[in-house]
């Protein structure tokens, strides 16, 4: 059972691709596998390598309209 709905799934889906981090076919692809394994989309993409948990919650947040932080990011101007 996934928390995101349908169409925050799709979404999140759309803007991975949009922003070059996999491709259509790639996605197409891994969802086949995640149908055929019952394994969720997004857990089988960042197993396989193909989105990191960064760029991803990246995408949810931009489709999701929050800011994006990141709060484990060394950042030395503070």
């Amino acid at each position: 059972m996934s928390v995101l709905s349908s169409e925050m799934q799709q979404q999140v889906q759309s803007e991975l691709v949009r922003e070059g981090l996999i491709t259509a076919e790639v996605l197409e692809q891994v969802k086949h596998e995640s149908e055929q394994s019952n394994e969720p989309l997004f857990s089988l993409l960042m197993r396989q390598g193909h989105v990191n948990n960064e760029s991803f919650t990246k995408a949810l947040a931009s489709v999701s309209n929050v800011p994006y932080v990141n709060l484990t990011a060394d950042d030395s101007r503070v």
